[in-house]
């Protein structure tokens, strides 16, 4: 009996490691999910004309849909249109659990969510992956929006090593991904690289986000397009697949 117990708490443990080795699909040196938040949408088109000779795709996580103009949702149309995903990221931006905490759970969705689906799904594919605004959320929010999207992304922070890092997707469709402007404290190009090595080596897919990409970083939320190109080329170089959420979901 005490056998059996033992190996079931093994087994289970290494069930929920940070990798997660599906058998449906081949992930033999790793995955990268690449996401961008907010409506930097000129700066992510032309991202994507440096980028192309990657092959690269990622996930474009969109707030106040209601405010872009014609040009930047022909531009949104046109990523998705290569492969791209077009993702939620709330109506106007606002944390979950603040929000709700003031005006209830019944308006965060009805402002933040449902409206801003409605709006979407008329311009893009349904949107099925949403991102929470500065990585806000619990287990009851989660709960409600589970019944409208297949796949949530948090936020996570630190430079842990990398096996004890939970931007790694273990299966679970509550993913966290992890900064990488410039600006975060644990950012920096040796541990960048020491996480694409881990992913790579240990067939993870590892899961980035950031938010304005730029030539070179004179505020927050910034990362080089430089960095981008580095990530880009390592993937590509070591044969990791680039995937965005809606890939995750599917697994």
């Amino acid at each position: 009996m005490k056998k059996t117990l033992l190996f079931l708490i093994i087994a289970y443990s290494i069930s929920f490691v940070a990798c997660n080795k599906n058998n449906n699909m081949e992930y033999e040196n790793g995955g990268v999910v690449l996401n961008f938040d907010d409506h930097y949408v000129q700066e992510w088109i032309r991202a994507d004309s440096l980028l192309k000779k990657y092959n690269w795709k990622a996930t474009f996580n969109v707030t106040m849909i209601n405010k872009l103009d014609a040009q930047q949702i022909e531009w949104l149309q046109y990523l998705e249109l290569q492969g791209h995903e077009i993702a939620g990221h709330g109506l106007n931006h606002k944390e979950a659990v603040e929000y709700i905490s003031k005006y209830g759970m019944d308006k965060y969705l009805n402002d933040e969510v449902d409206s801003m689906t409605y709006l979407m799904n008329q311009k893009f594919n349904k949107i099925t992956s949403f991102t929470y605004p500065g990585g806000s959320r619990n287990k009851e929010i989660d709960s409600n929006m589970f019944e409208r999207f297949s796949i949530l992304r948090a936020t996570t922070y630190g430079a842990e090593e990398p096996k004890k890092q939970r931007c790694f997707f273990n299966g679970s469709h509550l993913v966290f991904g992890l900064g990488i402007d410039e600006n975060y404290e644990h950012y920096s190009k040796e541990y960048l690289e020491e996480l694409l090595k881990y992913t790579r080596d240990n067939d993870c897919i590892l899961i980035l986000y950031a938010h304005h990409i730029t030539e070179s970083v004179d505020g927050i939320y910034q990362m080089k397009l430089s960095t981008l190109d580095y990530i880009c080329d390592y993937a590509k170089s070591n044969n990791i697949k680039f995937m965005t959420l809606s890939d995750l979901a599917d697994l």
